[in-house]
């Protein structure tokens, strides 16, 4: 669901809620991806990311389904200048 911004933060959350329900996952959909994602569980916390969101660089924002789950990806790395490994990832299975 893309956030209409013709909307009101309140007429918007109430979208949110009867289209959606709690919880909601919410991140810019124009350049921030889920870095800069919140998982929203109520409409008050919408209509105050809502708010928040004029303060911010990206030009559009979306709502998704939370569905909760485990962590999927891991690194291992060493911060000392020892003869450790170099940073890496990998996946669970």
């Amino acid at each position: 669901m893309v956030i209409n911004s013709q909307l009101s933060p309140a007429a918007m959350a109430s979208s949110v809620h009867y289209t959606l329900g709690w919880p909601v996952f919410f991140k810019p959909s124009s350049g921030g991806g889920s870095l800069e994602g919140a998982v929203v569980r109520t409409e008050l916390q919408m209509i105050e990311l809502l708010k928040a969101t004029r303060e911010h660089p990206y030009e559009q924002y979306m709502v998704e389904e939370f569905s909760p789950s485990r962590v999927r990806a891991r690194s291992a790395c060493s911060r000392s200048t020892g003869s450790s490994p170099p940073c890496r990832s990998s996946r669970w299975r």
